[in-house]
Formats: structure tokens, C-alpha cells, sequence
């Protein structure tokens, strides 16, 4: 998947580019970035390992028409684990500091709780949930030159059929059905650049619902992880989404998101601080 792939340039330096954005005024989307680290890190690693998490930390926003550097550190090599830290550069300036954790194999209990929350019946396409749900009349508490960002969701469609179920009642969740489009040699990063879909709209729902008055002037990820539980089976090319807003509080958003494939297996959780600016 070239949305991912990066190019070495010498010793543990790679350069990452065709990144999915607006043109220009909004952040490149997170996951990608992300999902670049990853592949950075992951290039001398021996297949044996299998990814275990990822920290991913956001400094500055990356934008679109610019190469990213990107510079690995080996931080730890033990026994059982590998540690690598990532740093991302546009124009020399820090953009973000991913910490990747491999793991070797091991032999233990497995256990996954029965209750998969997944919830939904009926699903709507990225299209429709984008004119239904992404349009003026719906949030007014976000201007439209920042609304209009979000339009490069539809990107995806290239890569992914993605459908949307409505939020489920009583509650600020959103179940989404990922298929991929063609099989990918690296499914975990592209597991990886699907971590971040839809976990920065989870607290606009609660803007929808309470915000009376005012609106959000700034919307942005500060803190994105992941945590692999399970590898996602070779030939597997539908998984379910589920992304939640935990806690709103100081302008800060605390997300989570569960990745299940066909079979209901939890792949990933992930977890996500998003930082928004009110006015009145």
C-alpha cells in the first residue's frame, strides 16, 4: 500500500510522502503518519516478532506536498522485546515521536471477554454519512472552512469500502464496517493507518448533543496508541470498528477504539487525546 510505504535514504533513515490530507489549512491524517513510523521501525525486525504497541505523540501538524523524514533509534533490544523510537520531520522541525514495541512469541493463556459491544445492523457509506452528518445545518458549532477539512475522508474509498452505522441510542459510539479493497503484503500497518478512523468525530457527537451555544475553533490529536492483541489472520479482509468517547473535560477528549475482524476476534484497542478549543 504506497499510502504507507516509506524509501531509505541511508542508515535508519527513511522518507514517507502521498500523504492524505486537504491540500492545505488541515493536518495530514494521523494514522498515516503513524502507519509510516511503524513501517520505518519494522524494517529490520525479524518476522519472529510481532507488533506489540505503539505511542504515538503529535508536536506539530504534518501537511500535504511535503516529505516526511523519518529517523529510527534503536532504544532497546532485549531478550523477548524490541524497543524503537520514530521521529518524524517536516522542514526540520519535529512533527512526531512514535515508540514501537515488538514482542517475540509466547506461549500463554489466551482469553477474550464474550461481550463484543459490536451493535449494529445496518450500515450507511462514507458518502451518504458525509452529506447526512458532515455538512453545515447538522454541526453548526464548527466553522466550514474547519468542516470542510474532514472531506478527505472520502479519499479512502479508493483503498477501503467503508460504512457507518448511526451512533448507537443512549450512547456516543460508532460502529464502522472496514472491508479492504485488494490484499495487502503489510496488514498491520494497515491496520495501524485504520487506527485513527473516526476516533476524532467520537467527540463531536457530544458537541452535537449538549453544546447550546459557541463553537470549536481547533480540533487536534495530541496522543495516539495502539495496542496489538492479536495478529489479524493473512486472508482476513473484514473487521468492524468500534470508536468511543470515554471523557470531555478542559478541552481535552479521551477516545477509544476496538477493532474486531469477521470472526470477532479484538485485533487492536486504541487510544486517543484530542484537544479542542471552545469559544463562545
Amino acid at each position: 500500500m504506497e499510502l504507507i510505504e516509506v524509501t531509505k535514504k541511508e542508515n535508519d533513515t527513511y522518507i514517507g510522502s502521498n500523504f492524505i490530507g486537504p491540500e492545505r489549512g488541515f493536518p495530514v491524517y494521523g494514522g498515516q503518519t503513524t502507519a509510516q513510523a511503524l513501517v520505518a521501525a519494522s524494517k529490520d525486525v525479524s518476522p519472529n516478532y510481532s507488533l506489540q504497541s505503539i505511542y504515538s505523540h503529535f508536536h506539530r501538524p504534518a501537511f500535504t506536498g511535503v516529505e516526511m523524514i523519518y529517523k529510527v533509534e534503536n532504544t532497546r533490544i532485549g531478550k523477548s522485546t524490541i524497543n524503537k523510537r520514530v521521529i518524524g520531520y517536516q522542514n526540520d522541525k519535529v512533527i512526531l515521536i512514535v515508540d514501537v514495541i515488538f514482542i517475540a512469541p509466547n506461549k500463554s493463556l489466551e482469553f477474550q471477554c464474550k461481550e463484543s459491544k459490536l451493535y449494529a445492523k445496518e450500515y450507511h457509506s462514507l458518502e451518504e454519512y458525509r452529506e447526512k452528518n458532515m455538512n453545515q445545518s447538522e454541526i453548526k458549532f464548527i466553522p466550514p472552512e474547519l468542516l470542510e477539512g474532514f472531506s478527505y475522508l472520502l479519499k479512502f474509498a479508493k483503498y477501503f469500502d467503508i460504512s457507518i452505522a448511526e451512533p448507537k441510542e443512549n450512547f456516543y459510539r460508532r460502529e464502522l464496517k472496514i472491508v479492504l479493497k485488494e490484499s495487502y503484503s503489510n496488514k498491520t500497518g494497515v491496520l495501524v493507518f485504520l487506527s485513527d478512523l473516526f476516533l476524532m468525530e467520537a467527540p463531536l457527537l457530544i458537541f452535537k448533543e449538549h453544546l447550546k451555544k459557541g463553537y470549536l475553533s481547533f480540533i487536534t490529536t495530541s496522543h495516539h496508541n495502539v495496542y496489538f492483541h492479536v495478529n489479524a489472520n493473512e486472508n482476513e479482509t473484514t473487521f468492524y470498528y468500534l470508536v468511543n468517547c470515554i471523557r470531555l473535560v478542559n478541552g481535552l477528549a479521551l477516545c477509544e477504539g476496538y477493532l474486531f475482524d469477521s470472526n470477532k476476534r479484538h485485533i487492536f484497542t486504541a487510544i486517543q487525546e484530542i484537544v479542542v478549543k471552545q469559544e463562545d
